[in-house]
């Protein structure tokens, strides 16, 4: 019986772009079926983390959809390297089954991570040759604070996304390496990103040398010629395919790199040779760099590198094979293939022939242990519940049988009444939840911006100002309730809330000094008209551009 076919999205977001990339598995053999771009809300991501997962989840969707691409997805969204945390440990000779406890100890010591709600996993590092077990042990510690893990959860849940992993964006473009030059190979990787550097080592698909340098794209690239607008969001399909289409290109004038930056980049890729070199000088023979970029413009600098170094360069590509669409692997060969290096290396994260050499990292992990754990443990009170019932039930029986059966009786008539009366209010908190299910359905099928509403209220109120009731009605006029330290306060929240690209005819209904005894302060009454939401244009989109 054939295997069923299952996909799988890469999302790797920057701060003015979103790409996506499509891998269908088949018989556990992956292909890259379909490739999307478009443009990032200007300010919605910032250092790495989501701060409107509202906006950055309606422009992934927008990408999904020039995709050919609807309802929930299964996605691996990678951790943009800005809010990532990386750091070497070594520490004391130990089995591996006690390696998790120990890195975990050391990383609360260090204080590795800021916010207990952050995530870590570990590497370790595989010399060439087998250690003495007195020996201490090298691994690497990949983490993400709270902030940025939380982001990105609420923009999988706004988005609809099924979130498979949370994964560093350095460990996808690693994974771009070991599909193109096998997951036993031997090579010495840069993995350029917006704002760091991480070098690694592999003998053999064994990691040896894994170092984060903190200099990036970003500061590296001093000049670059305009990039064009990036309008509606641009996408590779596999079906329909238009025979006369092309490839999306760019044209722009090479980048001026920023040269004390440069010199900087290219003397830490010669020390970390060095390293290797007086470390390990029968094994660490190194006749080649592999770069992995996700920008074109970077290549004149890798070029730079290798000739300063006397040193080939390759730079390494997303995969392709023959199974892919034609169009897909234009792109792939050409250029602009490399903005979707991470991209491929995220969705490429389930095959089989990878996972060996590459680690599969979820920094999503934690959390959804945590979840399902709480799942059993209702499930475990359920079967206590029953069993309990049952053994209640048990010795009512018997007792009706044989001694106490007018007392019995009257107890089960005393236990129907509680249980009538909980069933009571059970149906009638259902019966308002599905009231409250059936108007949000309404609100939807009327276009109601639930979303984007309260993303840009929670943005408008000032400091001393909440909100104690929000409602939407059917014909999207909004109403605001809540308080205020005095009146000041309030006519900002209201400018505010005037500024609101879907918030149109906005009024004050009425205000009144509070009456709850709490101290002085204002009550207030705010409405406004919203727009469907389908009319919600990002910035610098025009509606011309959106898909038919």
């Amino acid at each position: 019986m054939p295997r069923p076919q299952q996909t799988l999205l890469g999302v790797d977001l920057h701060e003015s772009e979103i790409r996506v990339a499509e891998v269908q598995y088949k018989s556990g053999h992956p292909t890259i079926t379909r490739l999307g771009r478009g443009p990032m809300p200007p300010g919605a991501i910032s250092f790495g983390v989501v701060h409107q997962p509202g906006a950055v989840a309606i422009a992934l969707r927008r990408v999904f959809e020039s995709m050919g691409i609807s309802g929930q997805v299964r996605a691996a969204v990678g951790i943009p390297a800005p809010a990532s945390v990386m750091r070497n440990l070594v520490i004391p000779p130990a089995p591996d089954s006690e390696l998790g406890t120990i890195v975990t100890g050391e990383v609360e010591h260090y204080q590795v991570l800021r916010s207990k709600g952050g995530a870590h996993t570990f590497m370790k590092l595989q010399p060439p040759t087998r250690m003495p077990d007195a020996e201490p042990i090298s691994v690497v510690v990949l983490g993400a604070e709270e902030e940025a893990i939380l982001g990105l959860r609420a923009l999988a849940d706004r988005a609809d996304l099924q979130i498979v992993a949370l994964e560093p964006i350095q460990f996808a473009m690693f994974r771009a390496v070991a599909a193109q030059n096998g997951p036993t190979s031997t090579s010495f990787e840069v993995l350029m990103g917006e704002t760091n550097t991480d070098v690694a080592f592999l003998y053999k698909g064994n990691l040896m040398l894994y170092r984060k340098l903190d200099i990036g794209s970003k500061p590296l690239i001093q000049t670059v010629g305009a990039m064009p607008s990036a309008g509606m969001a641009s996408s590779i399909f596999s079906s329909p395919f238009d025979e006369t289409q092309s490839a999306p290109s760019e044209f722009q004038p090479p980048p001026v790199f920023q040269s004390g930056a440069a010199d900087t980049l290219t003397t830490e890729i010669h020390r970390s040779l060095e390293y290797l070199a007086r470390e390990y000088p029968e094994f660490a023979v190194v006749d080649k760099l592999s770069f992995v970029l996700d920008e074109p413009n970077l290549e004149p600098f890798a070029a730079s590198v290798g000739e300063k170094l006397g040193i080939a360069v390759e730079i390494v590509s997303p995969p392709s094979d023959s199974s892919a669409p034609k169009q897909v692997a234009q792109v792939l060969s050409s250029p602009e293939g490399l903005h979707y290096t991470a991209a491929v290396g995220l969705a490429l994260r389930d095959s089989a022939a990878l996972s060996s050499s590459v680690p599969r990292i979820d920094l999503f992990a934690k959390e959804r242990s945590a979840v399902q754990t709480l799942e059993k443990q209702r499930n475990l009170a359920g079967s206590l519940a029953v069993s309990a019932v049952a053994l209640v039930l048990g010795v009512v029986g018997y007792v009706l049988f044989n001694r106490q059966i007018a007392s019995i009786q009257d107890q089960v008539n005393q236990a129907k009444a509680r249980t009538a009366k909980i069933q009571s209010d059970t149906s009638a908190t259902l019966a308002d939840r599905a009231l409250h299910l059936k108007q949000y359905a309404l609100l939807r099928r009327e276009g109601a911006p639930l979303g984007p509403v309260m993303d840009y209220v929670v943005g408008s109120l000032e400091p001393g100002a909440g909100l104690t009731q929000v409602t939407i009605s059917p014909d999207l006029l909004v109403t605001f309730k809540g308080e205020a330290i005095d009146e000041g306060t309030l006519i900002r929240t209201a400018q505010n809330l005037q500024k609101s690209p879907i918030l149109q005819a906005l009024s004050i209904g009425n205000f009144g000094k509070t009456q709850n005894g709490k101290g002085p302060g204002v009550e207030f009454q705010i409405m406004a008209k919203t727009i469907p939401m389908d009319h919600i244009l990002l910035p610098g989109e025009k509606r011309s551009d959106r898909p038919k």
